[in-house]
């Protein structure tokens, strides 16, 4: 977590000490630590970014009444949550339909769980987590997916009559100063052999037969500037793509 002091000052007290579920106070919706052995304090001014490592517990004091902070988080996810994840896209996309094969059980007890039995339901399990073409598709998905937080913020998509003509739009992105990449979306590629995948919020995106290098350039900029957007606005397939995303108002025209 990265602390950023907005405004006024805080005084942040900081313990690396008993970060753990067995040390928060029970019946509380927050994360209070019940012990709490300061090792480090600091105090941050309009301006100063205090960042927190994992596991580190902190406590804030206002010290001005104008006191403002912004915490930016980013977070790790467990591997269960891929795994779960990944299942649920294999259930969805209907990908895996192999059969579990019984292996010989002569010689084995009815009730008996032999090593061929779990070893059969590895190998299977393995099979499609070794299958590369699988698990980019899934992991594009998962990369780009948003949280339900997020999701509810999305803009609304323009309704049938609000849409204008593709000349239109065209001629207002030759116009303007930038486009702002709307900030809950989530753009990603994936390039192979020259080979591009576009991901928007979780889903494969059609492509359009839109350039490789703008696809990159709506991916790695969240603002792009009139000037960057210029080269691209003659192609058909850039025109589409743009048309698309500005259909789902999943960018700004800033004039």
């Amino acid at each position: 977590v990265f602390l950023l002091q907005a405004q006024g000052k805080r005084q942040w007290q900081l313990s690396s000490q008993d970060c753990n579920l067995d040390n928060y106070i029970q019946g509380v919706d927050l994360r209070l630590m019940e012990k709490f052995i300061v090792e480090d304090d600091y105090i941050c001014e309009a301006g100063d970014i205090l960042y927190l490592p994992p596991l580190w517990g902190h406590h804030g004091i206002s010290l001005t009444d104008d006191c403002m902070t912004f915490s930016i988080g980013y977070r790790n996810y467990k591997g269960l949550e891929l795994w779960d994840s990944f299942g649920d896209y294999l259930a969805e996309s209907d990908n895996f339909k192999d059969l579990y094969k019984d292996p010989n059980w002569i010689n084995n007890q009815p009730g008996q769980i032999s090593d061929a039995s779990w070893q059969q339901a590895q190998t299977l399990l393995k099979s499609v987590l070794d299958n590369d073409d699988l698990f980019k598709q899934w992991f594009g998905r998962f990369a780009t997916q948003l949280d339900e937080g997020s999701a509810e913020q999305l803009p609304e998509p323009l309704a049938e009559d609000e849409i204008d003509e593709l000349s239109l739009l065209i001629n207002s992105l030759t116009e303007c100063e930038s486009i702002q990449i709307d900030p809950v979306c989530r753009f990603a590629y994936y390039e192979e052999n020259e080979n591009v995948t576009l991901y928007i919020n979780s889903a494969k995106w059609n492509l359009f037969d839109a350039e490789t290098s703008f696809i990159k350039l709506l991916c790695n900029q969240k603002n792009i500037s009139g000037k960057q957007l210029q080269p691209y606005l003659k192609q058909a397939g850039n025109q589409a793509l743009l048309n698309d995303l500005w259909s789902l108002q999943f960018f700004e025209i800033l004039n």
